[in-house]
């Protein structure tokens, strides 16, 4: 358990990091006057909610009496289980309606965040494998695939949104994309695998979360071409 907590907590250092060095000297940032620290806040609050409510999905898609007790509910070390689709989708729309409500660049926000959390989420693959039997696919191809994605995102198609050739926005919303199908698409080969095909409460946050990203990542482009038309 000792180590599922500790890749949890190198999962949250890379996000941050990833942020902060990313958005340290952005001009975009400081032409809209928005300090590291108002963006840490946004960081910090958002992991969280998304944390709080990872914790609340968890309890109501496995509920049992005892998760009633508050103490039970907050000692998560001792009675662990979060959702991360939960989360995710949580912390998401926080973001949006955080920045929108400071009159942050939301756009430039999501793309920031979104790399953060495609750096972190390997480390959340790798921490199930001391709660459950290694899965080559989930706990080594998977976070191999996910940090390649994550770099070429940050090597390739970053300095285009940076250029303005892409817009802004649809780098955070694909990464949110991929993120959401790959734990969707996980779930689901592992009821197959189990010989049960099922599509579970987790299953479906992931495709809302997969569908608003989508959702997003369309209004974007939609803009980049009304703009360059």
């Amino acid at each position: 358990m000792f180590f599922y907590f500790l890749f949890l907590l190198l999962g949250l250092l890379a996000f941050l990091f990833t942020t902060y060095v990313l958005a340290k000297d952005d001009m975009l940032f400081v032409r809209k006057n928005v300090s590291l620290d108002e963006l840490f806040t946004l960081t910090f609050l958002s992991v969280g909610v998304g944390l709080f409510f990872s914790r609340i999905f968890f309890v109501i898609f496995n509920f049992k009496a005892v998760y009633l007790n508050p103490l039970v509910f907050l000692l998560v070390f001792y009675y662990p289980g979060l959702s991360f689709p939960g989360g995710l989708l949580a912390g998401s729309a926080f973001v949006l309606l955080y920045a929108r409500g400071k009159k942050m660049p939301l756009s430039h926000v999501v793309d920031f965040l979104g790399l953060g959390l495609l750096c972190a989420v390997p480390f959340g693959y790798i921490a199930t494998l001391f709660l459950e039997r290694f899965s080559p696919f989930q706990h080594l191809f998977l976070p191999i695939l996910i940090w390649l994605l994550f770099g070429l995102a940050v090597g390739l198609l970053l300095p285009r949104v940076l250029s303005r050739e892409l817009k802004s926005g649809t780098l955070g919303a694909s990464s949110i994309l991929v993120v959401s199908f790959i734990n969707f698409l996980t779930s689901i080969l592992d009821s197959i695998n189990a010989g049960v095909f099922s599509v579970s409460s987790a299953d479906i946050i992931s495709l809302v979360t997969f569908l608003f990203s989508l959702v997003f990542f369309i209004k974007q482009e939609y803009i980049l071409a009304k703009v360059k038309k």
